[in-house]
């Protein structure tokens, strides 16, 4: 199934802590291929970590296509894997589903 030339992380972004979600960035090299994108969503949960994930985007090898917010909080990014895809590894965990995010 990898590497992809789609891969969406819609409503993940909302139930991860912070650090996972900057963890999980960082593996997508290893399931994109060259050129795919990545659509991902994300509210402000009181506190707005959307530049820290768009900044985290860029640090990974992906160019942003767009980015659009509401006023009622919600966000929803596409970006582009622009690099050589990195070896996929199996058995990490991207991320640990929380009900409840604290608002940092």
């Amino acid at each position: 199934m990898v590497p992809s030339d789609l891969v969406l992380a819609c409503g993940v972004f909302g139930h991860a802590a912070d650090a996972d979600i900057g963890s999980m960035i960082r593996h997508l090299p290893t399931l994109c291929a060259t050129g795919a994108t990545v659509v991902w969503t994300r509210g402000t949960q009181g506190f707005d970590l959307r530049p820290t994930i768009r900044k985290w985007f860029l640090e990974a090898g992906f160019e942003e296509i767009d980015f659009t917010s509401g006023e009622k909080g919600w966000g929803v990014g596409a970006n582009r894997f622009v690099v050589a895809p990195q070896p996929y590894r199996a058995g990490i965990r991207l991320f640990t589903f929380v009900d409840e995010l604290p608002t940092s």
